[in-house]
């Protein structure tokens, strides 16, 4: 968990959550961009605030301007892709971080005595006209949905 950057830290203490069962939690703060908010919800995290038990769907994740159905449109795709033949993901992988698109893990048996497993596929963006021809051919969705 975060310490804080200074002794005379303003962040607020954390509340215990409520006693009874039929209290209502405190309202979750809405999502921002602005670092005191991102130390905020850290600390909540880390000291079992009612808030960390929000499901990842829930108001600071949904709450930044994209609707619900794109969201859930990118996740499909995303769960589709990773869901290929590992021959068709074999097109993609590469170890060369300077590419600018790749399919990667980074598992590395040969260097690693714990394994903490995690395939991710890379992908830049901006501008979207120059680098989303570069994206995957499949699932035929992934670059034009």
């Amino acid at each position: 968990c975060p310490t804080p950057t200074s002794p005379s830290s303003t962040s607020p203490t954390p509340t215990a959550p409520p006693s009874s069962p039929r209290s209502a939690p405190p309202a979750a703060p809405t999502a921002s961009s602005s670092f005191s908010f991102r130390e905020e919800r850290m600390e909540a995290l880390c000291f079992g605030s009612p808030w960390s038990r929000m499901s990842l769907i829930d108001r600071q994740v949904l709450n930044h301007g994209l609707p619900l159905e794109v969201m859930l449109a990118a996740m499909a795709v995303a769960h589709d892709f990773f869901r290929l033949s590992p021959e068709e993901k074999a097109k993609l992988y590469s170890d060369d971080p300077a590419k600018k698109m790749r399919l990667s893990t980074s598992f590395n048996v040969r260097k690693e005595t714990v394994h903490n497993w995690r395939d991710y596929l890379r992908l830049h963006c901006h501008p979207l006209e120059q680098f989303v021809p570069e994206w995957p051919a499949n699932p035929p969705p992934f670059r034009y949905s």
